[in-house]
């Protein structure tokens, strides 16, 4: 009777190991987070599918995507070249584009050097697309060069993906209002970020306690976000509590953000003039000129 059960626990065994390598090869493992594009209306995941190490070719890409559900979101597939297109910096390179005859023409549309919210820390050079090529090859993203190559769809040597979706109305609403800087991983946690999107646009107005409150909101719902510290250090400045914006900004450089220098020096100078009760020279107490990205 043991006997009989060996073979048994033999084969369950070879179902988990198989079953376990099943799913490394569909590579779904590590995403988790999303961002919404709202120009396009599409989400992309926010890493390469399979993790930043991940190397697939063209058919474990495409399973990967399909096969993918963050939280309760499934229907991801691979994106067009049109679509990476629309995610690339404005870098001027040679693009080459597929017409209907299969044949390549040189646009010299934008390539693009990197990706807008993307993980920076991917493994993969060539980016797979759905966008068929002549000669049984498909149209690769190359990140490194930032222009379109062709791959073979067995290529899997530095070979990766981003999946990308439809966009659901109450997301698109959602993502309108917050126009988030970094990925996210719910729709709830894209909502969090409404406030902080609204701090920035009411300081831009010179709505300075409106934002402050704001700011005070998004830091309440984001606790760990260096961008709305910053808000609040901004708002406050705005208020003329120099003490109180320079201490936010000195938080926010021992965060993630190391181009807190100039911002810093600005409300010392400030502080010091304030401090003094002479009257703030227009000049040096420019805001600095950057936005919370998005």
């Amino acid at each position: 009777m043991v006997a009989s059960r060996l073979p048994m626990k033999a084969v369950a065994f070879f179902l988990l190991v198989y079953a376990a390598s099943t799913a490394r090869a569909q590579g779904n493992e590590g995403v988790t987070a999303w961002w919404p594009d709202v120009r396009q209306n599409v989400i992309w995941t926010a890493t390469t599918v399979g993790g930043p190490k991940s190397t697939q070719n063209y058919h474990q890409a495409l399973q990967s995507c399909s096969s993918l559900v963050i939280g309760n979101m499934s229907g991801w597939r691979l994106p067009t070249i049109n679509e990476l297109d629309g995610v690339t910096g404005s870098d001027s390179r040679d693009v080459l584009v597929v017409d209907r005859q299969g044949d390549y023409h040189d646009t010299g549309r934008a390539g693009g050097y990197s990706f807008l919210r993307f993980d920076g820390s991917s493994y993969a050079n060539w980016i797979w697309t759905s966008t068929s090529a002549p000669d049984n090859k498909m149209v690769t993203l190359n990140l490194a060069a930032g222009w379109h190559t062709t791959s073979k769809p067995t290529d899997s040597y530095r070979h990766g993906a981003y999946c990308v979706r439809t966009m659901e109305p109450e997301i698109e609403g959602a993502a309108k209002q917050a126009l988030p800087s970094k990925p996210v991983a719910s729709l709830q946690d894209l909502r969090n970020l409404i406030p902080l999107r609204q701090a920035y646009d009411a300081y831009g107005k010179h709505d300075y306690a409106t934002s402050f409150a704001d700011a005070q909101a998004a830091a309440a719902l984001n606790s760990k976000s260096a961008e709305a510290i910053y808000a609040e250090g901004l708002s406050q400045a705005g208020l003329g509590h120099w003490a109180d914006a320079l201490a936010d900004f000195k938080i926010v450089k021992k965060m993630d953000w190391d181009s807190m220098s100039y911002p810093i020096t600005w409300a010392q100078n400030n502080e010091k003039v304030a401090a003094s009760g002479k009257m703030l020279n227009p000049k040096k107490n420019t805001p600095p000129n950057w936005s919370f990205g998005g």
